[in-house]
């Protein structure tokens, strides 16, 4: 094996060093790691050891710095989604197609060219996997965490964590994962002219993964840029906002198994155009929070993780990127939205069959998603865009009672103390509870120097046996329950 060497660089921004020692090569290697930092000789060497362990052979590996120069931690840390989509170099120039990437630390996010994964989200390692595909590499990738973590370079020595148990985990499952190149069929993308036609034409569609672009997020003031849908996870539809008759879209919808990512949000833009036949019975966010809840679930990650078809949004952050101040996706040109909007309804149906998949694993997991999750969430649909309906007269009761409480409370206080003062006042209560009522310090001061009465501090002299910290606390209890559940206070 030889050592590292320099690899094909683009232009550096001006006053950048490469990192002179970028990829160390091997012939046939088992596997390829990525790094965000150039490794300590003993990181290395160390590694090496570990495969070695879980191979139970020398392992041949090629080793890649994963950005065009060495950054500063400032640059990474500002903003590294920035940094990694300017300054990653073309990966598929020297990982080999169908390898097996274990990507150290933040070199994952060269690969998503994000960090909408991170490397604890592969952390469950019972039922879900710990891999992905990446379609630009056409490689499969294991995360895990940097050596620093678990291996202290200076000394040699080994902390037992989770964090190197997982690294051994992955190390196996590359070793012993046959992981052949998927299929992965052309995506249609189409726009639709006649929206009228195509409603007749797909009415007879049992199943609809459907999206909505809007300028904004509040369902009254925004607008609605395009429909996008799909029936079957390879052809997806774009349907411009303003060529569509609501009528005929909420007939089109009637009956019709409705999946999407968040879809409450866009339901709440349809209802209120009188589009009453919106709804939704399968939602990718919630599925995904069930099967694995450490992990991010938007449709972004679940593209990593359930499709071959991650990083498909890279085209329009790239347009963001050139384009800073935008804000309203309505703004964008169709050539860059059209794609990036049809393939959020493709994925998304391609997501819920892989997640309907894995649901079915797990019978209870599934009862519970399809008989308690999915109805709550129709029913806030409905409450969102219909309200429900309060008996006020029974608030007004539940005010008047809880009033009476409190108030109740305030004379206790009262009469305990032997004192009256400001039950509201948070500089009043620190001066009293220290100069009067002469409560042990806690070391916790406001700004005039009283103690704070915050709830932590109330808890702990009510610990130490303080009534009036005791009693304090559920006159606050009161006066939470009267400020968020009837509206009003006295």
């Amino acid at each position: 094996m030889s050592d590292f060497f320099q690899a094909k660089s683009a232009t550096l921004p001006e006053g950048k060093e490469r990192e002179k020692q970028l990829i160390r090569q091997s012939k046939d290697p088992d596997l390829v790691v990525l790094v965000d930092e150039k490794p300590h000789h003993k990181e290395r060497l160390q590694l090496e050891k570990f495969m070695k362990h879980v191979y139970g052979r020398d392992v041949e590996y090629k080793l890649i710095y994963c950005y065009k120069f060495k950054p500063t931690e400032k640059e990474l840390t500002r903003n590294i989604e920035k940094f990694v989509l300017q300054n990653v170099p073309d990966l598929s120039e020297h990982i080999p197609r169908g390898s097996k990437v274990l990507t150290l630390g933040r070199a994952l996010y060269a690969i998503t060219k994000s960090t909408s994964l991170k490397v604890h989200h592969f952390y469950d390692i019972v039922w879900n996997k710990t891999w992905f595909f990446d379609p630009y590499t056409e490689s499969w990738v294991f995360p895990v965490d940097a050596m620093y973590n678990f291996f202290r370079a200076s000394d040699g020595k080994i902390f037992d964590t989770w964090k190197k148990y997982f690294l051994l985990h992955q190390i196996k499952q590359i070793s012993t994962r046959k992981l052949p190149l998927p299929r992965r069929p052309k995506l249609n993308l189409v726009k639709v002219k006649d929206t009228s036609a195509f409603f007749q034409e797909h009415m007879s569609e049992t199943e609809i993964a459907w999206d909505l672009e809007t300028s904004g997020f509040n369902p009254w003031t925004s607008k609605i840029k395009c429909f996008t849908c799909s029936f079957d996870g390879k052809t997806g539809y774009y349907l411009r906002w303003e060529d569509i008759d609501t009528a005929e879209l909420d007939e089109f919808l009637d009956g019709k198994f409705q999946i999407g990512a968040n879809l409450k949000f866009d339901c709440r833009f349809l209802r209120l155009r009188g589009v009453e036949n919106c709804t939704v019975h399968f939602d990718t966010l919630q599925a995904g929070h069930l099967l694995n809840e450490i992990r991010s679930n938007s449709l972004k990650s679940h593209s990593w993780l359930y499709t071959y078809h991650g990083g498909y949004e890279i085209d329009l952050e790239l347009y963001k990127l050139k384009h800073p101040r935008l804000r309203d996706y309505s703004l964008i040109s169709e050539d860059i939205l059209l794609p990036y909007a049809v393939k959020d309804a493709i994925i998304t149906y391609q997501v819920y069959k892989a997640q309907g998949k894995h649901l079915a694993e797990d019978p209870k997991l599934h009862h519970y998603f399809e008989s308690i999750t999915m109805p709550a969430l129709r029913m806030f649909v409905d409450i969102e865009a219909e309200g429900t309906y309060i008996n006020w007269d029974e608030v007004i009761k539940v005010e008047q009672e809880l009033t009476e409480e409190r108030e109740k409370i305030a004379r206790e206080i009262f009469d305990h103390t032997g004192l009256r003062f400001n039950l509201e006042s948070d500089a009043e209560l620190g001066r009293v509870f220290r100069d009067d009522l002469k409560l042990p310090d806690l070391g916790e001061y406001r700004k005039d120097g009283g103690y704070k009465t915050s709830e932590d501090q109330l808890n702990e002299w009510s610990k130490r046996g303080y009534r009036v910290a005791d009693l304090l606390l559920q006159y606050r209890k009161r006066n939470t329950l009267i400020r968020s559940f009837t509206g009003r206070h006295r």
